[in-house]
């Protein structure tokens, strides 16, 4: 019985040696591993040789695992530089975006008579990266910030950006790309905010997200604001581009403006005042257009004449013939001339009179005559003393080119006839 007793005390001291012992070799190894990685953590060369040079890995990935596979020592205390620890294993990094795992080998040397110093790293194999997630805000707002936060100079204005939304979102058939938009706002001179949308195609290359290249064009929203007023100048230019300054100019404050939205302006009607009561009547006339913004100063668009040019001389006149003796030459001696009452602007600003009748030896044509005034070019106007011509120009037709002139009071001096 007492035997059998010492026995089983000795098993139960072996039991207890081979726990210990066991439990000592587990803390020794997680005590190495600790330590291999608090090395890697600090070593530049690591990070290159995993991410490349000039990586920013060391800000984004932490070292989670090194699990020991295989391992040398050479404790040749006679000579110090005999003296190294050789390692293999696999080593585990881990950021919010990506995992990677690889094998590497790592040697120790002893640098003093100190300590063992890392030496030496190398790979066997080029590791493996897992993606576990997309760019978070917090990665795309430092690069938004890395590329706009400087106020940039453009035409010597200060353009500051402000962040408005950003997002990352993945594309279903290529696991490693992601499309990134970027919504901002700046400001674009006094009167305009810009909203600006980019999109962005974004690479997980080596474990770490990159932008590569915009993915589709910009998108752009306009937000005009406290745009200055269409002034009397310009809708005076252009009325005065469209209206010659005979007939008649701009009637200042007598526009009607209506907003259409914050950069259009209609000008409904205006008013205008004729340059000669005598022979114009200009109270049925009046110009519409359509003022936009085009980022510096108001443009104007569709501009017309709109209502009737009225002729005050309108009626019917006896000309005498500018011939000295008409009867010697077998020309009658008067013709008579009715004038319409209404006139028009043909695309080059020319006076145009509408079914102007004359009637001339027992013959009667209607025609559009054209007015203009004359500045005493010929003997006919001096001697006259004529300061307005209506007249129809050869017009190809086998008709006669007729001319109607009028002194300054409109009345009817003299008339030509030219085949």
């Amino acid at each position: 019985m007492k035997k059998t007793i010492l026995l089983i005390l000795a098993a139960l001291c072996f039991l207890l040696t081979s726990c210990s012992d066991t439990s000592s070799t587990q803390d020794s190894k997680s005590d190495l591993e600790s330590r291999i990685i608090a090395d890697l953590s600090e070593n530049i060369n690591f990070w290159n040789l995993i991410f490349g040079t000039g990586t920013t890995a060391p800000e984004l990935y932490d070292i989670t695992s090194f699990e020991v596979l295989s391992e040398e020592i050479s404790d040749d205390w006679g000579r110090i530089d005999a003296i190294s620890e050789e390692y293999l294993g696999t080593v585990t990094l881990e950021s919010d975006y990506a995992t990677y795992t690889g094998n590497i080998s790592l040697q120790y040397v002893m640098l003093d008579e100190h300590k063992l110093e890392l030496s030496h790293i190398s790979q066997t194999a080029n590791g493996t990266f897992e993606i576990v997630g997309l760019p978070d805000q917090s990665l795309l707002e430092d690069k938004f910030h890395s590329k706009y936060d400087s106020a940039q100079s453009y035409e010597d204005n200060l353009i500051h950006y402000e962040l408005v939304h950003s997002e990352a979102t993945a594309i279903s058939d290529a696991p490693t790309l992601c499309e990134v938009t970027f919504t901002y706002q700046y400001e674009d001179g006094p009167y305009c905010t810009v909203t600006q949308t980019d999109f962005e195609l974004w690479e997980c290359l080596y474990g770490i997200w990159r932008d590569r290249q915009p993915s589709r064009d910009s998108v752009y929203e306009y937000d005009y604001h406290n745009l200055p007023p269409v002034t009397e100048t310009q809708i005076s230019n252009i009325v005065s581009n469209l209206i010659p300054e005979e007939i008649g100019t701009y009637t200042p404050d007598s526009a009607i403006l209506q907003q259409i939205d914050s950069t259009h302006i209609q000008l409904v009607s205006c008013e205008i005042s004729s340059a000669n009561t005598l022979l114009y009547d200009t109270s049925d006339l009046s110009i519409e257009s359509s003022f936009f913004w085009t980022g510096e100063g108001w443009g104007a668009s569709e501009t017309q004449c709109k209502g009737d040019l009225k002729l005050s001389f309108s009626g019917t006149y006896t000309v005498p013939n500018s011939l000295s003796n008409p009867e010697a030459e077998g020309e009658p001696a008067n013709a008579e001339i009715t004038i319409s009452a209404l006139a028009n602007l043909d695309e080059y600003d020319n006076i145009v009179v509408p079914d102007v009748t004359v009637k001339y030896d027992d013959k009667q044509i209607t025609r559009d005559f054209y007015l203009r005034a004359v500045n005493g070019d010929t003997d006919l106007e001096v001697k006259t003393n004529s300061k307005y011509l209506l007249y129809k120009p050869d017009t190809g037709d086998n008709t006669a080119s007729w001319y109607f002139y009028f002194d300054a009071n409109l009345k009817p001096t003299c008339f030509s006839k030219l085949w």
